[in-house]
């Protein structure tokens, strides 16, 4: 069954402290400290308050681990001309994904990739960006994996595509998908203009880790 597992701790903090650092680098000079005032109209300052959550540096991820199980059937449309959709029996799973907030939506950018071997059926295994696509055995047609998002849910799609004119792809809703490994990258405006100054590309996923790590 499906479980999930929350990521990049290490690296929310290296974004805050970046961002503390960039922000510091905007601060205005002062002069010397001049005598204590009058107390202000709404008295002392009160005993310090308790620890507030942590701070949100507009960098999100988790794995996700899929089985067979958790794929429904639906359909996948996608635009395939200038005024033209074309709708594909596909294996679909919906996540559930609070942090794809309106602003996210608007402003933001998710980014999905899926771990796949680097070579034919053995370790070592890369992150690939979605959507992916790859040719069935005998090359008369391609799987594909994309996805969709929208506020608060993240959407996977499994479905084929012809390769030749004369063969139609098999259905997918009699398939027993394999285990999957997805992950899920979410990026807010702030986040993407700190990326955007430095010169890296918020699309590639090692430079923006690169980035991040202080590499």
């Amino acid at each position: 069954m499906m479980t999930q597992r929350n990521l990049w701790r290490a690296l929310l903090r290296m974004l805050v402290a970046a961002v503390i650092v960039a922000t510091a680098g905007c601060a205005t000079s002062v002069g010397p400290e001049g005598p204590p005032g009058a107390e202000g109209p709404h008295g002392p300052t009160g005993p310090e308050g308790p620890r507030g959550e942590d701070g949100n540096a507009n960098v999100v991820g988790a794995v996700v681990e899929l089985t067979d199980a958790d794929w429904g059937n639906g359909t996948y449309v996608y635009r395939n001309g200038p005024n033209a959709t074309t709708s594909r029996g596909a294996r679909v799973v919906t996540l559930a994904v609070p942090q794809i907030t309106q602003e996210i939506f608007d402003l933001g950018m998710v980014h999905v990739f899926l771990k796949v071997p680097e070579s034919l059926g053995a370790p070592p295994v890369a992150w690939a960006p979605l959507p992916y696509q790859f040719l069935a055995f005998g090359d008369a047609y391609h799987y594909n994996i994309a996805f969709t998002y929208n506020v608060g849910t993240l959407r996977l799609y499994y479905y084929h595509s012809t390769n030749d004119d004369g063969v139609s792809p098999p259905s997918v809703t009699s398939l027993t998908l394999a285990d999957m490994s997805i992950k899920y990258v979410i990026t807010g405006a702030q986040a993407i203009e700190l990326l955007a100054r430095a010169g890296v590309d918020h699309q590639d996923h090692d430079a923006v880790l690169r980035f991040f790590q202080g590499e």
